[in-house]
């Protein structure tokens, strides 16, 4: 069974949800939500959890580029695009093929 957890705001929260036996954890890596994790907050939850938990960033209206340098800074394993058009601009320009899949 596949256990999805989202709008974590503390790291640590992430070792309780793993405990829960979650499958997939997202970070909300949209700045204007309630539930957003910096990049740096988003990295530190990362390292903590198990390597079996899919770590998905949530973006929304940001440059791919931005997008690109949090998912290698933060070690995220995918993303999930909030917005149509954005996904639609993301997946023209085409900038992170591997970890889109997508294009």
């Amino acid at each position: 069974m596949r256990i999805t957890i989202y709008g974590m705001t503390l790291p640590s929260q992430g070792i309780a949800i793993a405990e829960l036996s979650a499958s997939t954890l997202r970070f909300i890596c949209v700045p204007i939500s309630h539930h957003y994790l910096s990049s740096k907050q988003t990295r530190m939850a990362v390292e903590i959890l198990p390597s079996t938990i899919d770590k998905i960033g949530v973006f929304a209206n940001i440059l791919p580029e931005e997008v690109s340098c949090i998912m290698t800074d933060s070690e995220l394993t995918g993303i999930q695009l909030s917005l149509p058009l954005f996904a639609i601009k993301l997946r023209q320009i085409c900038l992170i093929p591997k970890l889109l899949k997508l294009c």
